[in-house]
């Protein structure tokens, strides 16, 4: 019979089952020093019943993305873009002062139209 492959956790867990059924309340880190030299002669390959095995990962779970779209947050560019500023400001009647400093803030932080 060969030996049985085992990862460092699945000795780790044995060996605090182990404690448990014996009426141990030592912890983890307890099962712990006790595994360690176990652990040794197994990488070893010197234990007569186990061997170092591979550790298997968890499939993660994928998140469905939503049907309806999530509402974003536009940039002054892209909505400078789509719209003709100068003429909507006008059309919104903005004094000069306010056309003025609006006109400022779109140059310097990028309009499509000028």
């Amino acid at each position: 019979m060969g030996k049985t492959p085992i990862t460092w956790i699945g000795l780790v867990t044995l060996k605090s089952n182990e404690l448990k059924k014996a009426g141990d309340t030592g912890g983890l880190s307890k099962a712990i020093k006790e595994s360690k030299s176990m652990w040794e002669q197994i990488k070893a390959g010197k234990h007569a019943t186990y061997e170092q095995g591979k550790a298997t990962r968890k499939a993660s779970k994928k998140s469905k993305k939503s049907k309806t779209e999530k509402k974003g947050k536009k940039s002054v560019s892209a909505v400078a873009g789509s719209v003709d500023t100068h003429k909507m400001l006008k059309d919104c009647k903005v004094c000069k002062k306010c056309l003025k400093k609006v006109e400022k803030y779109l140059k310097k932080h990028g309009s499509s139209d000028e």
